[in-house]
């Protein structure tokens, strides 16, 4: 197996879940199963592979108050330019791929703490950020004790 193939073709799957476009989330994965030598999925279905997400759990708090504040009240509006989903008891946040520029150079801009962690979460193979009143601290992260 061509290793830098498969890395290329998973970014590119990455990189196509993160939008709307079915037909190149089919391509990319068709492109992964070719490489990896599995069975594309009858019926166009999506294998459990990609139904499944891996999270960092963490604390509200390894993030400075201002920034979760500005995080939940945009939740779910779509104002960000990223994927932010609210809950009672803290947000969870989608992780950009690599390959978005932009919205890395935005999110570092606007919410530093959370680019650092977001490049934590990428390092780590997590697709989403779930920042939870009851989660724990993480030592590679600052605490702000808010």
């Amino acid at each position: 197996m061509d290793r830098d193939k498969l890395r290329d073709a998973e970014a590119e799957l990455a990189a196509a879940r993160l939008t709307t476009d079915e037909p190149r989330i089919k391509k990319a994965w068709a492109a992964v199963s070719e490489i990896e030598g599995k069975p594309e999925c009858p019926n166009g279905s999506k294998p459990v592979i990609e139904l499944v997400h891996k999270y960092l759990d963490c604390s509200t708090a390894c993030l400075p108050h201002e920034e979760f504040v500005r995080l939940d009240s945009c939740s779910g509006s779509g104002q960000l330019g990223f994927t932010v989903r609210g809950y009672d008891y803290g947000v969870e946040v989608l992780v950009p791929s690599e390959d978005d520029i932009t919205c890395r150079f935005h999110i570092r801009d606007q919410f530093p703490a959370l680019a650092d962690i977001m490049q934590l979460a990428r390092k780590l193979g997590c697709t989403w950020i779930n920042f939870d009143q009851d989660g724990e601290a993480i030592d590679e992260l600052p605490y702000f004790g808010w």
